[in-house]
């Protein structure tokens, strides 16, 4: 009897410390950029900012969140990795819409951003940049 109550505190304190250790894991999973990759990471925005061609900008855009996203330790596609981290912006939908655009850059070989989807775009990868801690 003694032995499966001692069996039963084990198995128990086994399950308590591995609850704590992933509740530390997803805490520290996702954390703060260094000084050189937020320096990295503002010099490619201001390189896409000064971008004179639409498809470009929001390409490199893109990519950027993507990559800001990477780092923060989110896997897979972008869309994936906006799936898991969309408590972190303001406002996803935007976000969303923003890597739609890109999307159809990518895939429709004709297509041209308007000059105000270009806008609504970058303003949105701006902000999402800013959330994310980098601007």
């Amino acid at each position: 009897m003694n032995e499966i109550i001692s069996l039963l505190t084990i198995l128990i304190l086994i399950i308590i410390l591995g609850v704590v250790l992933m509740i530390w894991i997803q805490k520290y999973k996702h954390s703060k950029f260094s000084k050189k990759d937020i320096k990295k990471f503002i010099r490619y925005y201001e390189q896409i900012r000064r971008e004179k061609d639409y498809k470009h900008a929001i390409l490199d855009a893109d990519k950027l969140l993507d990559e800001i996203l990477f780092k923060k330790g989110y896997q897979g596609s972008l869309g994936e990795k906006l799936k898991q981290s969309k408590r972190l912006f303001s406002n996803i939908d935007d976000v969303w819409i923003a890597h739609k655009i890109r999307n159809k850059i990518a895939h429709e070989m004709s297509y041209k951003p308007s000059k105000s989807e270009y806008q609504k775009a970058m303003t949105s990868f701006k902000k999402a940049y800013k959330d994310l801690g980098i601007l």
